[in-house]
């Protein structure tokens, strides 16, 4: 990607890096999603169908709680038939680098922008005749195990975290009991493994109905900062997260959880993906398997971003270059050697420290003029909280080569160094669409399983004259730093290299989508699986899932209605018809 100044380039690459069987009883899915008879419009109509189901639960909650028509036609968005189909030249093509360009164009007309679809919103009527108590009260709770995204181990959210925040019966029944199980992680601090209590790394929520019974039941499987567990390889990370479950419900008996589904947020789908082959492989291990009935992508991955693509695939992109020469100074530190001094040995760690930062800047960036919609948009005055997401960042990696270390603990700190940014390095580039692609093509996917999927949309581009009617939508956070100092910008960026108005900052909306027509084309013996998309939200990619990655001083934060969205979200996993 192209950045305009340093900092726009860290920021962006910053945001980058951010941002993740056996079924019982869900026959209705593979019904419709399995018939080789269905036609391409039946499939659409099918989908757009789900689209206003959803859109109405949404509805339904969102006035129970206050909220405008104005203010939900901006935060679920209507889109598009085009947009929901499977998208022909992509399925077509005979390469990946067509495919991607062949999703990419059909996303590129004046009808395929964000503010067309508000539009389609607004001339689109609610239907609120949905008793949204009685879907919960016939089926009992959805379980909803959330995995975190990249570099989720440095965010001190739980994702969709308000499921987590307010009274709940699953959460003071057995969050305690977890603390009796013990359990072990990677710690970067300790270079080795280390054991903690279960609770410590699992949380539990919920969000209840007026009668006080559970219409959702949350777990979120957090991962410790140093831990690796949201960078490094996808299939060792997803190992752990089963293991975790696994001894989650040697507390909560099963018979509580029935209706359970994995939810993916961003590199999050694709660990919840390798988690449901990797289970599928030796069910028996998983008792908890019985009782899953699907896998939702929140803004996921599913085939790569274009971000990515850039910084590990294209050897003139800055970013490319930035890992490069970053890689080679990690591989090129001074060691400090017994015997040597402080003095000597504090002049080693600064000479680290100099060659650290030399390889940091010595990559070209060019400086072109800012971008005329960031301009008009006048983004400033958002200061992030020091002792928040930057103040933990920077603390860890500060030690890694402190002046006065001996020179033990900082043989210890470079190798610290070294195991950090190489798990960086692999897990960012996990998210390409080549790594992805050669995912789908040597796995294989449950053929009754099956996938639901949410994709989000920031704001059209402004020009020099004009600015999007969407701008003003309660779903973005505006005077946030997430939003003014990365995800705008990265917004940008990521329009700058594909053309596409419909993305979130760092992955475009309809690759947010599943195809299982487009995975069984990269995979022969692949057969097609059940699909379903819920819709496409008026926020960004970090919106949706908490209310800030970057605490902003005054305690601004995103006001998307995450507890209406996973409220809405667990009604239609349980009944996606109607």
């Amino acid at each position: 990607m192209m950045f305009r100044t340093k900092w726009a380039g860290a920021c962006v690459a910053l945001s980058m890096i951010l941002g993740g069987c056996k079924t019982s009883n869900n026959t209705a899915g593979v019904k419709d999603s399995v018939d080789p008879a269905n036609s391409a419009s039946s499939e659409t109509a099918r989908r757009r169908a789900e689209v206003l189901r959803f859109r109405n639960l949404f509805h339904k909650l969102g006035v129970s709680q206050g909220m405008s028509d104005r203010d939900i036609q901006k935060l679920v968005l209507m889109p598009s038939e085009t947009f929901i189909t499977p998208p022909p030249a992509a399925i077509a093509a005979t390469d990946l680098d067509a495919t991607n360009a062949a999703i990419a164009a059909q996303t590129k007309t004046p009808s395929e922008t964000p503010s067309a679809f508000y539009q389609n919103s607004v001339a689109t009527p609610y239907d609120d005749s949905i008793d949204i108590d009685q879907v919960f009260a016939k089926s009992g709770p959805a379980t909803l195990i959330f995995i975190p995204g990249i570099f989720g181990e440095f965010i001190d959210k739980n994702v969709i975290h308000e499921v987590f925040t307010g009274p709940s019966v699953f959460k003071d029944t057995y969050q305690a009991k977890l603390n009796e199980v013990q359990d072990h992680a990677y710690s970067l601090t300790a270079l080795d493994q280390v054991d903690f209590a279960l609770g410590e790394r699992v949380h539990l929520g919920g969000i209840e109905g007026a009668d006080h019974k559970p219409h959702v039941q949350g777990m979120f499987l957090q991962a410790a900062a140093g831990s690796l567990e949201t960078l490094g390889d996808n299939a060792t990370n997803a190992a752990t997260f089963l293991r975790r479950i696994n001894k989650a419900f040697s507390k909560i008996p099963l018979d509580q959880c029935k209706n359970i589904y994995l939810v993916g947020y961003s590199q999050g789908a694709d660990v919840a993906m390798d988690m449901i082959t990797q289970a599928q492989a030796t069910p028996e291990k998983y008792p908890f398997l019985q009782n899953v009935k699907g896998v939702l992508t929140l803004a996921g991955v599913i085939y790569g971003t274009e971000t990515a693509d850039d910084a590990y695939f294209n050897p003139a992109s800055p970013n490319y270059q930035l890992a490069e020469q970053i890689k080679t100074a990690l591989d090129h530190l001074s060691v400090p050697k017994a015997g040597e001094g402080f003095i000597l040995a504090s002049g080693k760690v600064v000479k680290n420290w100099a060659d650290l930062v030399k390889a940091a800047t010595q990559v070209s960036l060019p400086a072109t003029e800012k971008d005329p919609g960031l301009v008009k948009e006048k983004l400033s005055g958002a200061a992030p909280d020091p002792t928040g997401f930057f103040g933990l960042f920077s603390h860890n990696l500060s030690d890694l080569f402190r002046p006065g270390l001996s020179p033990t603990q900082a043989l210890a700190n470079i190798e610290r160094g070294k195991v950090l940014f190489e798990a960086v390095l692999t897990g960012s580039k996990a998210l390409s669409s080549h790594t992805r692609k050669e995912w789908w093509a040597s796995h294989q996917w449950p053929a009754t399983l099956p996938i639901y999927s949410v994709a989000a949309t920031m704001a059209d581009p402004s020009t020099a004259t004009t600015t999007s009617v969407l701008l003003d939508s309660p779903g973005y956070g505006t005077d946030t730093v997430d939003y003014q100092l990365v995800l705008r910008p990265a917004y940008y960026g990521l329009y700058k290299i594909t053309q596409a108005t419909l993305n979130d900052s760092q992955v475009l909306s309809q690759r947010e989508m599943i195809f299982s027509e487009l995975i069984t084309k990269w995979n022969a013996s692949q057969p097609i699986f059940p699909t379903h998309f819920l819709g496409i939200v008026g926020t960004h990619h970090w919106g949706l899932a908490f209310p800030n990655a970057v605490p902003t001083s005054g305690g601004i934060f995103n006001p998307f209605p995450r507890r209406v969205f996973a409220e809405a979200i667990g009604a239609f996993l349980l009944d996606p018809k109607g």
